[in-house]
């Protein structure tokens, strides 16, 4: 895995959802120079302050499949999941000073064994999942997908994140889970977050040495 998560790609994300939700139409620049290898990329806003865990979910969106240059996944998805997550009311420009960002780049997919071949805190989980009803007709399919930290932050076992993602996935009914037919893939992801203050302070640094080149 050559690319590695940084806070400059945080800040970039916090440079998008401002411009947008100030009006302007064109997407920024980034703000300091980002690999432009194409990858797979989940973004995830939270609101508060306090351990990036710990604060309250304000969306998550990304994508497994069809990677694009980086810079453009960033620009994309820092949008898609402040604005679009449907669990969620489009994040506002009066939360943006208590918000925080989190980048999660994916890599390593593999096919699982079975629904409990990975690894809490190592691996994220994808699950296509199939319900039959009693004559063996399927009734049911769904896909969700959990990152990495997902599991270990809420204390879950093996069992009960499987549970939780198909619950994700759309199911609400019984089921008994030796009689679902689940195929897994397990991933990784190279993750960092960063907060509105350091956002600003970036930005202040940037500007700071930009006017120090122009001096010299």
């Amino acid at each position: 895995m050559s690319l590695v998560a940084t806070p400059d790609m945080c800040h970039y994300c916090f440079e998008v959802l401002v411009s947008k939700l100030n009006g302007r139409k064109r997407t920024p620049e980034p703000l300091s120079v980002l690999p432009v290898e194409k990858c797979l990329i989940f973004v995830t806003w939270r609101y508060g302050k306090g351990e990036f865990e710990e604060v309250a979910l304000r969306g998550c969106k990304g994508t497994t499949s069809y990677p694009r240059p980086l810079p453009d996944m960033l620009a994309r998805f820092s949008l898609v999941s402040a604005l679009e997550d449907t669990r969620f009311k489009p994040i506002n420009k009066k939360e943006i000073p208590m918000l925080q960002c989190g980048v999660n780049l994916l890599h390593s997919f593999e096919d699982s064994k079975d629904h409990l071949d990975w690894e809490i805190g190592i691996h994220g989980v994808m699950i296509d999942y199939y319900i039959y009803n009693s004559k063996g007709q399927e009734i049911f399919d769904g896909h969700a997908i959990f990152l990495p930290h997902v599991a270990s932050s809420n204390n879950w076992k093996k069992d009960e994140t499987i549970r939780q993602l198909i619950r994700k996935g759309g199911w609400k009914g019984k089921y008994n889970l030796k009689e679902i037919k689940i195929i897994t893939k397990r991933f990784q992801a190279s993750c960092c977050n960063s907060d509105y203050d350091s956002y600003l302070l970036f930005k202040e640094e940037r500007r700071s040495n930009d006017l120090l080149i122009k001096v010299r």
